[in-house]
């Protein structure tokens, strides 16, 4: 899709990209009008909606969605702030 595409390439130029966070998409849409490179949707996967199958599935459907990039949680379930002590990370495999 062109806005992966485009996010890819901006991702790719050296210096910064400046993606406002937007709460709504109308606050995206003025940001875009406004001319920034990229907007901040807050699109968090959370941790997948469950297990490797969850996060398969949850891939695919931000994928047709169009979405460009997601965060994916790492830390297993019960999750903390991630700015406390205590948090458990899944492990790599």
């Amino acid at each position: 899709m062109e806005g992966r595409r485009t996010f890819k390439e901006a991702m790719s130029r050296p210096g910064y990209l400046i993606a406002p966070g937007a709460h709504d998409t109308l606050r995206a849409k003025l940001d875009e009008i406004a001319g920034f490179g990229a907007v901040y949707l807050t699109t968090d996967m959370d941790s997948g909606f469950g297990n490797a199958i969850n996060v398969v599935r949850a891939v695919r459907e931000y994928n047709k969605a169009g979405v460009a990039a997601f965060h994916l949680e790492d830390q297993v379930a019960r999750k903390k702030c991630g700015h406390h002590d205590g948090k458990q990370l899944l492990s790599k495999a």
